[in-house]
């Protein structure tokens, strides 16, 4: 068994295109224009780019997402995505200063820079344009 964070946009394409740029790797994506909603009633199947269910990996770890239904704005104030990693393996390292250097170069709002802390060698926060916070932290 296992737990897969599951976040809702209103627009997840939008947030899908932002996450790439992070280093995301889309995995899937399901709109609402898929055969298996044929039956679906024709007002809700009006929007065609509409994202029934996809999802992305962040370094291996599987996120799913969809858009929020009748596409309504969503309040991630409190959401957090959290990637623990090895602050003593380099390639860790080098890979979350990577996507911590590129979420300020995409305007992300830095709330803790990557630095040592009280409970890490290495810990920082920024959030997205979606408004859910990124920790990263080292162990």
């Amino acid at each position: 068994m296992r737990s897969v964070p599951y976040l809702n946009f209103q627009y997840s394409l939008e947030a899908l295109a932002f996450y790439e740029k992070l280093g995301a790797t889309i995995t899937t994506v399901t709109k609402m224009s898929d055969p298996m909603f044929a039956d679906m009633p024709d007002e809700e199947r009006a929007n065609s780019e509409f994202v029934m269910n996809a999802s992305f990996t962040m370094f291996d770890q599987l996120i799913y997402c969809s858009d929020s239904w009748g596409n309504q704005p969503v309040d991630h104030a409190g959401s957090n995505l959290c990637f623990i990693f090895d602050q003593n393996n380099d390639e860790d390292i080098a890979q979350i200063e990577l996507l911590f250097a590129k979420a300020e170069e995409l305007g992300c709002e830095i709330t803790m820079p990557l630095e040592a802390v009280e409970w890490s060698e290495r810990f920082g926060m920024f959030r997205d344009p979606f408004g859910v916070t990124w920790l990263l932290s080292g162990e």
